[in-house]
C-alpha cells in the first residue's frame, strides 16, 4: 500500500496509557518494526521521517465537533487501518496492534473497530489516536493531513449517513438474544470437537465431528459477529435474516439433542 504522506509514530507514555494501549514495550516495538507475524513495518509503511509538519489552528468546541463528524463521514475505519499498514482479510479481520496477537482478532468495520482479544474499540479517530499516542484533536488533524481532506467543505466521497432510527422493540431484542444463544452454543461445540477429536497422526482417519468443526467454525463465527456487533438496527436485521429460514431452528434442535445425549 502506498501512503501519501510521511508521519512519525510517537511512542511516548502519557500517565498509564501508552501508544499501543495495554501492550508491553516489546510488543509495541514489534508492531512498529513489523516483526509480528510478518506484517509490514508500520514506520516503513508510513515513510516516517520526522514529527508532524502541521500546526493546528485554534478551534472552538463546536468547530472541533463538526470537524470530527466530517472526518468520520468521509473515512471508514477500514480505510484508516489500511492507510497505516494493516492488511484486513476478506472478513475485515487483522492482528490487533494493541496486544500480542498471533491470529487476527480485531475486526475493522466501516464505522468502528473491535478486538475480540483485548476489547479495544472505537471509531476512526480513536484508532488513529491509539496507534500514534495522540489526543483526539491531533488524531483528527493527522487524518485530514494524511487523507488530503478539506475541513471547510464536505468531501466528495463522503459516506451517506442514515437518519436516526427508532430503538428496537422488546421482540427484536429477544430475537437477537435467541440467535446469539443458539450460535454460541453451537460454536462452543465446534471448538470442543476441533480439539477433542483432532487426529493424533496424519494417517489417522478424521472423525466426522472434527471435519464438521473445520468446515463450520469460520461460518458460525461470522454469523455470530453479524448479530453481536454493529448498530441495534444492524443486529436486528441480521437476526431477522437468520430467523427467516429454518436453519437456526435445526441448529438449536441438533445442539440440544447432542447435549441430552452427552448427559445420558
Amino acid at each position: 500500500m502506498t501512503v501519501r504522506t510521511a508521519q512519525t509514530a510517537k511512542t511516548s507514555h502519557r500517565g498509564g496509557a501508552s501508544a499501543l494501549h495495554g501492550a508491553d514495550t516489546e510488543s509495541k516495538k514489534d508492531f512498529l518494526s513489523g516483526r509480528q507475524q510478518g506484517r509490514p513495518a508500520l514506520n516503513v509503511a508510513l515513510g516516517n521521517t520526522g514529527d508532524f509538519d502541521f500546526v493546528p489552528k485554534p478551534l472552538t468546541k463546536g468547530e472541533i465537533l463538526s470537524l470530527y463528524q466530517k472526518i468520520k463521514s468521509a473515512i471508514t475505519v477500514r480505510q484508516v487501518g489500511e492507510m497505516y499498514g494493516m492488511e484486513p482479510d476478506r472478513h475485515g479481520m487483522v492482528c490487533c496492534p494493541f496486544h500480542s496477537d498471533s491470529d487476527p482478532s480485531m475486526k475493522l468495520n466501516d464505522t468502528y473497530y473491535y478486538c475480540f482479544g483485548c476489547g479495544a474499540n472505537g471509531d476512526a479517530i480513536d484508532l488513529t489516536a491509539k496507534l500514534f499516542d495522540l489526543n483526539p484533536r491531533q488524531a483528527a488533524e493527522k487524518l485530514i493531513h494524511d487523507f488530503g481532506l478539506d475541513p471547510d467543505k464536505p468531501p466528495a466521497n463522503a459516506i451517506a449517513l442514515l437518519p436516526p432510527k427508532r430503538g428496537l422493540t422488546d421482540e427484536q431484542w429477544a430475537d437477537i438474544a435467541y440467535c446469539l444463544r443458539v450460535l454460541t452454543d453451537y460454536l462452543d461445540l465446534l471448538h470442543d470437537w476441533r480439539e477433542r477429536y483432532k487426529p493424533a497422526t496424519p494417517e489417522e482417519p478424521h472423525d466426522a465431528r472434527f471435519v464438521e468443526a473445520l468446515h463450520m467454525t469460520e461460518t458460525i463465527e461470522h454469523l455470530t459477529d453479524c448479530v453481536a456487533f454493529g448498530t441495534p438496527q444492524q443486529k436486528a436485521a441480521a437476526a431477522a435474516q437468520l430467523l427467516s429460514g429454518s436453519y437456526l431452528l435445526m441448529l438449536e434442535e441438533r445442539t440440544d439433542r447432542l447435549a441430552l445425549a452427552k448427559c445420558a
